[in-house]
């Protein structure tokens, strides 16, 4: 909590006190650009609106605490708004990541296949093509017919009631 905690407490007091400085800018520049009935400029609608929203915060008492904060909601939603605009209305001009940092695809062969185990490890089944014979097995032969079967691979009980049986891959099924 310490860690983010502080640095994001400092970030938002920051954020608060400017808000409280340059928050009310786009009320007051808006409100004197009404008075002024869009002939001031924006100079002039500001010093207008500044003008005219001190006093009323000075002279009222109550309401001008309400006109503070109206102001301060108000342009503070403006600022808001326009960067929200300006943000979704123009694109990003560069890249997240330099090509430098990004990893390109390999291109991909036009004959590329998934690749499949070597048929020395696929158990044999009958009316199936693709286990063959290797020319490189110790024993030259192809694998038995029935992996699961212990006394094909001599490393358990030869009793028939004990098999196991296995699927394509050669591994156990219950």
């Amino acid at each position: 909590f310490t860690l983010v905690g502080l640095p994001l407490a400092a970030l938002l007091l920051i954020t608060l006190l400017l808000s409280f400085v340059f928050g009310p800018i786009p009320a007051v520049g808006a409100f004197g650009d009404v008075v002024l009935r869009r002939k001031g400029g924006l100079f002039g609608a500001f010093v207008v609106g500044a003008v005219l929203w001190r006093l009323g915060i000075w002279l009222i008492p109550i309401v001008g605490a309400l006109l503070y904060l109206a102001g301060l909601i108000w342009g503070t939603g403006g600022w808001v708004l326009a960067a929200w605009r300006i943000r979704s209305t123009r694109p990003i001009e560069r890249e997240a990541l330099p090509d430098s940092m990004t990893a390109k695809d390999p291109e991909v062969p036009e004959d590329w296949a998934y690749p499949l185990p070597p048929p020395s490890s696929l158990p044999a089944v009958e009316g199936r093509d693709d286990v063959t014979e290797r020319s490189d097995d110790p024993g030259g032969q192809a694998p038995p017919s029935d992996l699961g079967a212990d006394e094909h691979r001599g490393d358990g009980p030869s009793d028939a009631s004990e098999q196991t049986s296995t699927d394509d891959w050669g591994l156990p099924t219950s």
